[in-house]
């Protein structure tokens, strides 16, 4: 991605609890470059602080905007607004705390805490409403805006017998 770099975190180390700021706007082609299948509907801001104590770096910070996903029923376009906020705590020294990312050098790869926030940010289940019908499982219309005739008239032949027991 030509948009981001790496945080070069040697000049943090020289300014220990002074925290650093650090904000970027991701542009839509460009998260759906690193992600593959994110699609944004306007740029993604990135906000962080950085904080360096007692060999670690302390990043706290905020992943906002829109989403476009896909409903779970309904297949519709959906604007999800996302504010995902970020915690993370890494050092270049081993840690006996295993929630301690370990570096290999000095710098803070701004894709990775964006890829990851981007992953997490993401709903197990998107609804274009908490009403929504979704799709017949026989012809794939659209329940929500239109019906058909599939549902009352179709029994699955193994729940058929099923059908004998409410006569009773």
């Amino acid at each position: 991605m030509k948009g981001l770099q790496a945080i070069n975190l040697d000049e943090i180390i020289k300014q220990p609890n002074l925290t650093k700021q650090f904000s970027f706007n991701i542009d839509p082609t460009e998260i759906k470059e690193l992600t593959g299948y994110i699609n944004p509907s306007s740029p993604i801001r990135l906000d962080l602080s950085i904080r360096f104590a007692d060999d670690i770096f302390y990043v706290t910070g905020e992943l906002t905007g829109v989403l476009e996903l896909e409903c779970s029923r309904c297949m519709e376009t959906v604007a999800y607004e996302t504010n995902y906020p970020i915690a993370e705590r890494y050092s270049l020294k081993t840690q006996k705390d295993e929630d301690i990312i370990i570096l290999s050098k000095s710098k803070l790869q701004v894709e990775e805490i964006l890829r990851e926030s981007l992953e997490f940010a993401m709903p197990v289940k998107v609804l274009c409403k908490e009403s929504c019908l979704g799709l017949c499982p026989h012809c794939g219309c659209n329940l929500n805006l239109s019906t058909c005739q599939c549902l009352k008239d179709q029994i699955d032949p193994r729940l058929a017998i099923l059908k004998d027991l409410l006569k009773e």
